[in-house]
């Protein structure tokens, strides 16, 4: 996911340590995983616990400038999950999504989702019957499904950003806080009200 990024530049002045301010994105960062990781669980969308687990927060900081991200680095398709994709011959399981199976893309290519497919059903431990009432193999039962979801796609789970508008919703004021609490201590250490001239005129 693209990272919340908090740029507090302040020109030629020296650059404010924003100590609040990173321990408020640790909170919020910390919060937001966990809100992610319940909606896939609340969706169902956690048969490996993959996603769930992939989860991983990052803070840095450049001169005047915090960053915070959240990244899915063993769980690169996280944004199919959450966009989902259309398929290769209808779109409304999916109708706004950037990706679409058949595209250009090998990603999207049936041959690739076979094996994803065959370990999901493995995670899932569900089983179809035939009709003389036996139960088909996971084997048996991995093409029709690759099919299915190739031809008519997967629905969006907007588990980031839904989590993400509801998570920063809260924080906005407790993040306005850190900053002034910040500024303070930067306004004092660098004794910049001594640089006002305040005149007042009644």
């Amino acid at each position: 996911m693209a990272g919340l990024s908090l740029d507090f530049s302040n020109g030629s002045l020296d650059p404010m340590e924003l100590e609040n301010v990173n321990a408020m994105l640790e909170r919020f960062l910390a919060e937001l995983i966990n809100a992610m990781q319940i909606y896939l669980d609340a969706e169902d969308k956690n048969a490996s616990g993959n996603l769930r687990e992939s989860m991983e927060a990052f803070i840095f900081n450049d001169p005047g400038v915090v960053h915070a991200t959240v990244q899915f680095p063993n769980a690169a398709y996280w944004m199919y999950v959450e966009h989902g994709v259309k398929g290769a011959q209808t779109e409304f399981k999916a109708p706004n999504s950037p990706f679409k199976f058949g595209s250009r893309s090998r990603e999207y290519a049936p041959g690739t989702m076979r094996e994803a497919i065959r370990t999901w059903l493995g995670h899932r431990r569900f089983q179809w019957r035939d009709a003389k009432g036996r139960f088909l193999s996971y084997d048996d039962m991995t093409p029709p499904i690759t099919r299915s979801v190739y031809l008519h796609g997967i629905e969006p789970t907007p588990f980031v950003s839904d989590s993400l508008e509801r998570v920063w919703r809260r924080y906005t004021p407790l993040m306005a806080e850190a900053f002034a609490e910040d500024l303070e201590v930067y306004i004092d250490d660098e004794g910049l009200f001594e640089q006002f001239e305040i005149s007042l005129s009644i």
